[in-house]
């Protein structure tokens, strides 16, 4: 089989022992937090901890600043006005989103609600939230799996599966939001993949089950990984107006020696698919 390697490999840290703390994706940056690897488990940083915020644009540019906050985040997004920092889980309904501004100072919390496993800022403004199962069935507001808002919280667009002709999301795998009001999203547990563009959705029937990551283009996909398989990449053709996806290719990704397998976190941008791992960041743009 053919093996796919990394397009940009890049060392998440130049501190010896810190890791990836928070993660954030779009079509044209990507955002994380390093910490050294003990702190990076609590939810709060202890005072002094050196928690540091990295950007990379593809061009390239590398930039590195601290992050001041002391409140762990899982996502991270640019937004307007500064950055939106996300915490996966909320407690007791207290917000679990904060933007902070260019100097560092929090200027507004938000309460995006709990078991989020995506979170996404557009051009626009608008914040897209994806939800695992414990968001979807904790009688929250994830109930409907994929859920966009205004720039202040307010729910604005929610996933319809009646209107899509599916089933119910019980745990969204992969999300991507590759432009403004152009989302995919593929679930469990038909593991079909869902366009929404303008409001408007188009459905794709898969057979792969599992995949963690998902990139893509006007007519093809390529989901990254599988329950059997967490390295292995399929490049599926779409068919005009929905329908069964076809399987065009089957690669393999070849991760750099010594790649922890277990610490990747894996998400789509556009036509890219991220991965941080316990030491790089790699991201895959030809494929």
């Amino acid at each position: 089989m053919k093996e796919l390697s990394p397009d940009i490999v890049l060392p998440v840290s130049s501190v010896p022992g810190h890791v990836g703390v928070a993660f954030g994706a779009s079509p044209d940056e990507f955002l994380w937090l390093t910490a050294s690897a003990r702190p990076a488990l609590e939810p709060i940083f202890a005072p002094g901890t050196p928690v540091h915020l990295h950007s990379f644009r593809p061009g390239p540019e590398i930039t590195t600043r601290r992050y001041r906050g002391r409140q762990r985040p899982h996502f991270i997004q640019r937004t307007r006005g500064g950055v939106l920092f996300v915490n996966a889980r909320q407690r007791d309904r207290a917000p679990n989103a904060w933007l902070m501004n260019d100097r560092g100072s929090t200027v507004r919390r938000l309460s995006l609600g709990d078991g989020l496993s995506d979170v996404r800022v557009s051009a626009g403004g608008k914040i897209w939230a994806a939800y695992f199962d414990e968001g979807v069935f904790g009688n929250g507001d994830g109930a409907e799996g994929v859920v966009a808002r205004d720039g202040a919280g307010r729910k604005i667009w929610a996933f319809d599966a009646s209107a899509a002709g599916t089933d119910d999301i019980a745990d969204v795998y992969a999300f991507n939001l590759s432009a403004e009001d152009d989302a995919w999203v593929y679930f469990y547990m038909p593991f079909a993949i869902v366009r929404w563009r303008r409001n408007k959705p188009t459905v794709w029937q898969t057979r792969v089950q599992g995949a963690r990551a998902m990139a893509v283009r006007s007519r093809e996909v390529l989901l990254l990984g599988d329950y059997d398989d967490p390295i292995s990449l399929r490049v599926l053709d779409l068919p005009a107006g929905g329908g069964p996806a076809r399987v065009k290719r089957r690669l393999r990704l070849r991760l750099p020696a010594g790649t922890d397998i277990a610490s990747i976190h894996a998400f789509g941008a556009a036509h890219r698919i991220a991965l941080w791992s316990s030491r790089d960041l790699m991201i895959l743009d030809r494929w």
